[in-house]
């Protein structure tokens, strides 16, 4: 369809399966479907696979107005196909978008911070299928806002994070890891350093999918 060039990236747009208008049946969001209201069923499969499109997209897009700060699952869109109420793709998530008129003074270290543990809590979400303010670990603290939110669910993560070796295996944990403990230490190629520690155990665990679907 074209291409849109901001600074110095490029971003290629492409057709694709006609989805139903958002007027017609409105967008399922990822809290739904990882909440306890939604009717369907995500298989692991499904949610390690939309775990590695949200860390590709954390990498591709961090430091664009294309990411927002802090990706949550509210963020995290799926449409209907246009032909069948029931076909939804979780092969290909949307994340939604804002632009304000006015960023915040935030630093790069600050956003990558804020982007990495997002991207923790969205990885944890994903292993368990199940949303962390629905976790005993964070009911245990109040609800609270901002920052003050943030924190409170920083905390209940780290510990939540303790059970993903058991759940979802090394390579899943140690992903989840860096986004919590090693991002700290990432310097200006974070980038290289989300793809090394990141990216590539998560496309691990979906190799692990495709042998044990051939066995």
């Amino acid at each position: 369809m074209g291409i849109i060039s901001h600074d110095d990236a490029t971003y290629h747009l492409h057709p694709s399966t006609k989805r139903k208008r958002p007027d017609d049946s409105g967008p399922l969001k990822l809290d739904h479907i990882l909440s306890s209201n939604f009717e369907g069923h995500l298989a692991r499969r499904q949610r390690y696979s939309i775990a590695l499109l949200l860390a590709s997209s954390v990498a591709q897009l961090q430091f664009t107005p294309w990411l927002r700060a802090g990706i949550t699952k509210d963020d995290v869109l799926f449409f209907p196909y246009e032909d069948d109420d029931c076909s939804v793709s979780y092969h290909e998530p949307f994340i939604r978008q804002g632009f304000p008129l006015h960023y915040p003074g935030t630093s790069n270290a600050e956003t990558n911070d804020y982007n990495f543990y997002s991207l923790g809590i969205l990885l944890l979400e994903l292993c368990f299928g199940r949303r962390l303010e629905d976790h005993p670990l964070r009911k245990k603290h109040p609800a609270e806002t901002g920052e003050v939110k943030r924190a409170f669910d920083l905390m209940a993560a780290l510990k939540w994070s303790q059970g993903v070796v058991d759940e979802g295996g090394d390579d899943y944990a140690s992903a989840v890891k860096w986004c919590f403990w090693g991002s700290n230490n990432a310097n200006q190629s974070w980038r290289g350093e989300i793809i090394k520690n990141v990216i590539r155990p998560l496309e691990r665990c979906q190799e692990y999918f495709k042998a044990a679907a051939v066995s």
